[in-house]
């Protein structure tokens, strides 16, 4: 919004005038006997003497409101961030998986992007959020490391059933399988990044869940490096 001329008018400015030119505001009109707030809009708001309170400092309280809107947009602004935390990840090349990409929600820890660093001696976890368009019995976990191009798999996590790491939206209640098409769920796994793995500067991570007879239901894959 951009601030407009001057225009004598006297209804109330709206909330983002309000927070955009309130630096500019004087706390009294010289043309009147009334105190009253001026934005660069030009809309005064006439207050009567006798509805201000004699113990009511106007001019104090209105030098702290430009920074109230200040404090209430970053509450807003961090509230928003905060509810939004995903990690960028990639699909998986030629694999087409029940539920596309771009439909899931993962979050690594410490990695918005990537390559993410997995330092040794520490715990990464992954929480997964998507919704399948069908019924699914069963799931396991695919997970390997390409390093050069080829597959290094990670010893206790591939080839292990996804369904005890299984909750309901809220990623609190367990859930488990069956699946139901239409009902959003949550994956979370974590892994031990061991202080015997070597250094590794490049690498891709390979994540898939798939059904027992090896149907891709989700996949995508992430750079990494160990640390």
């Amino acid at each position: 919004m951009q601030c407009s001329a001057h225009l004598k008018v006297h209804p109330l400015p709206t909330q983002s005038e309000a927070c955009c030119y309130l630096h500019s505001f004087s706390v009294r009109d010289r043309s009147s006997s009334y105190p009253t707030i001026g934005a660069a809009t030009g809309r005064n708001i006439i207050i009567p003497q006798s509805s201000v309170p004699s113990s009511f400092n106007l001019s104090a309280n209105m030098k702290a409101f430009p920074a109230l809107c200040v404090v209430a947009a970053l509450v807003v602004v961090c509230s928003l961030s905060g509810s939004v935390q995903a990690t960028v990840v990639e699909s998986c090349g030629s694999t087409r998986s029940l539920v596309p990409i771009e439909e899931n929600v993962v979050d690594i820890s410490n990695c918005e992007k990537g390559p993410c660093k997995l330092k040794r001696r520490t715990s990464v976890s992954i929480n997964q959020k998507f919704t399948p368009t069908e019924d699914v019995k069963s799931l396991s976990t695919t997970v390997f490391a390409k390093i050069v191009g080829l597959p290094l798999p990670f010893v206790g996590v591939d080839g292990t059933s996804a369904c005890p790491y299984l909750f309901a939206e809220d990623g609190v209640t367990k859930q488990e399988c069956p699946l139901k098409a239409g009902v959003p769920v949550v994956y979370k796994r974590s892994f031990d990044v061991l202080e015997i793995y070597p250094k590794i500067p490049s690498m891709t991570i390979h994540w898939e869940l798939q059904t027992k007879s090896g149907r891709s239901i989700t996949c995508f894959e992430v750079p990494a490096k160990i640390v």
